[in-house]
Parts: C-alpha cells; structure tokens; sequence
C-alpha cells in the first residue's frame, strides 16, 4: 500500500498533475535567484481562466526533503537519474534566463557535488519535458 499525504493523495498522485504538483524541480542559474511569485504565476496561467486555481492553493518554498525525492545530496541535485521507489515524475520548469545565456549549454548538478553535469539547452528541454518560464531574478 503506497503512503497518503494529508490530502489522502499518493506521492505519484500528487505528482501527476503539472499544473498543481506538489514538487517542481526548478532549474535557474547559479548567480539568480527563482522568485515565487513569478513560478506561482507560471503555474496558475498553465490552465484556462475559468479552471486556475486560487492563489492561495500556492506556498512555493525550496523542499527539506531533496533527497529524500530525488536520491541527490544538496549541491549534487541532477534531473536525470532521480531513484524513488514509486518512479515518479517531478515536473520540471527552466528559467528563460537560462536560454537567454550566450552558451548553448547548461552545467548543473552531477550527483555527487563535485561532479558536473553539461548538455546542450535543447537536449536538456526535450530530454527533461522542461517548461519554460521567467521565473528568475538576478542576484
């Protein structure tokens, strides 16, 4: 029997829908930092009007469990290979200012903090089902 969270949903359940998942897994560059607002609003504007959930369903805040959801240590989070026993899927969003970089590659977590990870932008958006979105500010 897989565990409920306090909605009576499964971790995979909870998961399942990128318009109101329960996790995302945000990509922005090392120098900016992700602005919540600005996901909140990335998220809500994922459905029509007359369907968006209200704002207050929304509380981004960066999750204590990492890995716990992905099998990576702080500083090693790495898209690919994420190990959960239910296999699920963490939706996956790329701040615009990302593409907007000079180089054609993006260089993120590894799965050891040491190790690094590079790939071309467009392998990385189609390999990942990555949304895009301006969700970065820079520091």
């Amino acid at each position: 029997d897989k565990s409920k969270d306090k909605n009576n949903y499964t971790l995979e359940e909870s998961l399942s829908d990128r318009t109101n998942s329960r996790y995302y897994l945000l990509v922005v560059q090392y120098n900016a930092k992700f602005s919540t607002a600005d996901l909140e609003d990335t998220i809500r504007n994922l459905r029509p009007e007359e369907t968006r959930l209200a704002r207050k369903r929304f509380n981004f805040q960066l999750a204590n469990n990492g890995e716990e959801l992905t099998g990576f240590r702080h500083n090693a989070v790495c898209p690919f290979g994420i190990v959960n026993e239910d296999k699920y899927q963490i939706p996956v969003f790329i701040s615009k200012a990302c593409l907007e970089a000079s180089n054609a590659y993006i260089y993120m977590g590894g799965g050891a903090v040491d190790v690094k990870l590079g790939i071309p932008l467009n392998t990385f958006i189609k390999a990942t089902n990555a949304g895009v979105a301006d969700v970065s500010q820079a520091r």
